[in-house]
């Protein structure tokens, strides 16, 4: 990395530090690289959280003209779609009340909250969990409000829905794909989540919103973001979730809960890995992280160089246009080994098992696809007899 690199980088965490904390945090040099951070606003959807970063630093000398005007128009853009998800969340949460199913918001508009201004958090879809004897009975309800379905997946009891121009996600299995362990230990809450009617809720205007226990939430938070490392690419988005959710809940969290449950799942290391991050790159109070410790620095390192190697892989995927079907398949390996060498260095389990999900169902496909071709030859001859 070079110099100029490295001032960028520090450049970018200034602005966003600023505009997730609500106080300037540092200066910035004469003539920063706007053309980089506004890019990389952009790809990381934190453009509400940059744009307040300049505003509270007071740094709106020397921004070139067209891309502060579009950070300002892209301000307005994510408060207007706030306030259209809001709506559709409202709505949906009202009609599942009335049918007695009960449910529970994850991240999104509920995470949301815990930023001091929520309107400036760029929101995505919605995500309701659910009870497994309810998941069909929700996903018929919910398509009374549209005709549109991307996609069911009965084998992790996932359905999605496009209501009024948002996205609606159902999900009666809430797993994070990273090891068993996280997983099973995630199931188990769920249930006795439900079970026990732990849920919480908050009021959006009139309408009351359940949502998860805090703990489950702080534990979801990072077992999403786990998700997408082995799967796509962890957007900066969500790492500031799991900062400020920590910030905003550190008084009300049951510490010893959430370690066991942090314990059970076998993730410990991982989740100091990610509480460096918060702490040291995104200006987290120290105090208010669960298990965070001083003199490991290299964690938060290893976080970044992470996501941006990961981030550039995912980059270089979507750019691709490959014709030729072994070349396609080699470059695809080298992606995977990539990957997994990231893999390695966050998680020993969650590499080996990795390794497992994807190479072991090669032999049996192997021979499936043998006797397949040999029933295929068989057949032919006996119909030419």
């Amino acid at each position: 990395m070079t110099r100029d690199d490295k001032i960028q980088e520090k450049e970018l965490f200034i602005i966003l530090r600023s505009g997730l904390w609500g106080k300037a945090d540092g200066e910035l040099s004469s003539n920063p690289d706007w053309h980089y951070i506004y890019e990389y606003a952009g790809k990381q959807q934190i453009q509400g959280l940059i744009t307040e970063g300049i505003s509270v630093m007071g740094v709106f000398v020397g921004i070139p003209e067209q891309i502060f005007s579009n950070l300002i128009a892209e301000r307005s853009f994510i408060i207007k779609r706030n306030i259209q998800v809001n709506r559709v969340q409202s709505r949906l949460c009202s009609s599942l009340d009335a049918s007695g199913i009960p449910y529970a918001i994850l991240k999104g508009q509920a995470v949301a909250r815990s930023y001091a201004n929520p309107q400036i958090r760029r929101s995505g879809d919605i995500d309701i969990l659910l009870r497994e004897e309810d998941f069909e009975r929700t996903n018929s309800l919910l398509s009374e409000y549209t005709q549109e379905t991307e996609y069911h997946h009965e084998s992790d009891l996932h359905h999605a829905l496009h209501i009024e121009d948002v996205w609606v996600e159902t999900h009666a299995m809430a797993k994070a794909y990273f090891t068993r362990r996280l997983d099973r230990v995630m199931e188990e809450e769920r249930r006795r989540m439900f079970s026990e009617s732990e849920l919480d809720c908050y009021f959006q205007d009139s309408q009351k919103i359940s949502i998860p226990n805090r703990e489950y939430t702080a534990l979801f938070l990072l077992g999403h973001i786990l998700r997408h490392l082995t799967t796509e690419s962890i957007s900066m988005k969500q790492l500031c979730d799991f900062a400020i959710y920590l910030d905003a809940q550190h008084g009300s969290l049951d510490r010893s809960r959430l370690v066991k449950m942090i314990d059970d799942a076998g993730i410990r290391k991982t989740w100091l890995m990610f509480s460096v991050f918060a702490v040291e790159w995104l200006g987290l109070n120290p105090d208010k992280a669960p298990l965070y410790e001083t003199g490991h620095s290299k964690y938060g390192l290893i976080v970044w160089n992470t996501k941006k190697k990961v981030d550039s892989l995912r980059a270089e995927a979507k750019k691709r246009k490959i014709e030729n079907f072994w070349l396609h398949y080699l470059i695809s390996f080298v992606e995977f080994t990539q990957r997994n060498n990231l893999l390695w260095r966050i998680s020993k389990r969650a590499f080996f098992e990795r390794i497992w999900r994807e190479f072991s169902p090669l032999p049996s496909a192997f021979f499936k696809k043998l006797f397949r071709i040999g029933g295929d030859k068989f057949h032919r001859k006996r119909f030419k007899q």
